[in-house]
Formats: C-alpha cells, structure tokens, sequence
C-alpha cells in the first residue's frame, strides 16, 4: 500500500502532488466529470506555462493507478501599494462519481492547504463558486464567503450621452496589441498604489492570462497620451461567453481620476462589441472600486451574479485581510472568462 493511503469501502487510494505526464489522466477525470473535453494546449497554458508556478494535489487510486480526484489552484503575483503577495485561485475541484463519499475531496483540500497556501507559500486562497460548490468548500475546510460578485450590464441599443467629445478623442491614440511591453508595466507602476489590493497586472502576466490563451481570443486596447506618449489605459474584452451575445469587459487598468480616458476606452469597447453584432457588455468589479462606481454613474445597470467570492489561509495572513478589505478584481480574475 502506497504511504498514506486510505481504504474506504474496500478501495484504497492517496493523495500526491502533481507529477510530470499527469495531465493525460487529468484530462480523461476532467472530461468525465464535466461532460465536456479541455484540450491539452489548455491545460499546459494553464499549469505549465504560468509564470506564477503550478499548484495541484491529485488523488490516486492504488489499484491501477488512476486519477480520481483533483483539488487544483491557479497562482497568481499580487500586490499592495507596498507589498507582494502569492494567492490562489481554487479551480478543476473534481472527483470521479464512483469515488465519491469517501472523503476524498477533503483529503485533497487538506494536501493542498497543507502544500501550497501556508506562510511560505500562497498567502490566500479564493475562488468564485457558485452556491452548491461554496456549500462543499465549506464543510470541507470552512472557507469564508464575502459577498457575491456584481455584474454590470449595459443594452448596447441604448444611447451613450456620455460618450466622449472629438476634442477630447484626439489627444489620444489607441493600439489593438498582439502583445504588451514597457509601456504597461509603467502603467501598471502608477496605477499600483491606487489599489489596496490587486493582481500585478504587468506584461508577463497580461501577456500569459490573454494573450498566449490557445483556445479564447482576447482583444488588448491600449490607450497612448500623444502628448506624453505614455499608456494611459488598457482593456481587455472577449466577444461572446458561452452561448450569451455579450462583450465581458475582462480586464481594466486605467488611473482612477482619469475620466475622460476611462470614457474613450469604453466607447471603443462599446463600438468593438456593436460591430460583431452582440446585445450587451458586462464587468464585474467590486462595488467598492472607483471602477464600480464609473460604470454605475454612466447608467451601467447592477445585478448580482450567480457567483460567491470566498476566500481561505492561514490565520493572521495579511494577504488574505488584505482580500477581505478591498481586493480589485476583474472578470478576468477568474479562469471562467
């Protein structure tokens, strides 16, 4: 019996890390799972390329071998005006139907916890799950849940009343880019102490998160001060989500006193949108954020999403405080978009 294995019902199993050539087994767990394949370009986009490392612990039956259970997470840099920080997305948490009941699922949160979210490792763990699987996260490892994530909208058949002047429009130049440099790491620099808490959005991030995605198309705005010529704004939208006609506004770094940038980067995304003929854009941004507050003051219209932001790390982690008093996140935060 491998060390640390478990009889359950008269079948025994354990739980390891990651090792090299897994994921040929993980795909096979993942399709029966969810019902749907993940193409291997994906995952080792995911896993092996992110530049913030990779973070998995695995399930394993001892008769054969295979993988039963997967309890991953998605490592991303974070920072405080001051500070960096490792957190941790929870994603891929499965486990095969015939297995299940067993305590598996809370095995595998135990490794992980135990391996990757400690005080030299992740400093916060979080998630964005939707109430079902917050109930299950919590009975096995009493995660918090902080509130559940806004979705702006705006109907893109409406008129935009606030919808720059030509003046204004040409003081400034925007680039669609196929990748991002110098220019927004110094955005990033100056935008960093106007947030509490945020992922370090600096090209390696930016350039890995949407950019080298294999399988989703991300389109990269950059807005450049032809009087400074330096960045000023970036979004980053998609067209479509799943089967919905809308334009997810992903990912938005622009100085929070900037308005008049923040209104011509929008109207681009709004116009990008209409030209492939979809219905509506949406963010979600923490109702706290000056971001928040932009789209609302436009007449972006509020709901509340089917999803929960919960979080969990060690006691007295100032990430994870951090996190509770005021994360800026994007949708783009989360693997689902």
């Amino acid at each position: 019996m491998a060390e640390g294995a478990v009889v359950s019902q008269g079948m025994r199993w354990y739980v390891r890390t990651y090792q090299s050539g897994d994921e040929t087994k993980i795909l096979e767990l993942f399709k029966r799972v969810f019902g749907h394949e993940r193409s291997l370009a994906h995952w080792r986009w995911k896993f092996l390329e992110n530049p913030a490392g990779r973070q998995i612990s695995l399930a394993v039956a001892e008769d054969g071998g295979s993988i039963i259970g997967q309890f991953a997470g998605l490592p991303v840099m974070s920072a405080t005006p001051h500070k960096t920080f490792l957190l941790t997305q929870g994603i891929d948490h499965m486990v095969e139907a015939a297995w299940r009941r067993q305590g598996i699922y809370t095995a595998m949160a135990q490794h992980f916890f135990e391996n990757f979210v400690t005080n030299k490792g992740a400093a916060a763990w979080y998630a964005f799950p939707v109430q079902g699987g917050f109930d299950i996260e919590a009975k096995a490892f009493s995660c918090s849940a902080l509130h559940q994530v806004p979705l702006l909208s705006w109907d893109l058949s409406n008129p935009e009343p606030w919808r720059p002047s030509l003046q204004h429009a040409q003081r400034y130049r925007l680039d669609h880019v196929d990748r991002v440099g110098p220019a927004v790491d110094e955005l990033w620099n100056r935008c960093r102490p106007e947030f509490p808490l945020a992922t370090v959005r600096d090209s390696r991030y930016l350039n890995w998160r949407y950019i080298d995605c294999p399988d989703t198309q991300y389109t990269v705005t950059v807005v450049t001060d032809l009087m400074s010529e330096r960045a000023v704004g970036l979004a980053i939208i998609r067209f479509g989500w799943f089967d919905h006609a809308v334009a997810p506004i992903v990912d938005w770094l622009v100085p929070n006193n900037d308005l008049d940038v923040s209104r011509i980067l929008l109207t681009h995304c709004h116009d990008l949108a209409k030209e492939r003929g979809l219905t509506a854009m949406q963010a979600s941004f923490p109702s706290y954020t000056p971001q928040h507050r932009f789209l609302v003051s436009l007449g972006y219209s509020v709901q509340l999403s089917p999803f929960i932001l919960s979080v969990h790390g060690p006691q007295g982690s100032e990430a994870l405080q951090a996190v509770r008093e005021g994360w800026y996140y994007t949708m783009g935060d989360s693997d689902m978009y």
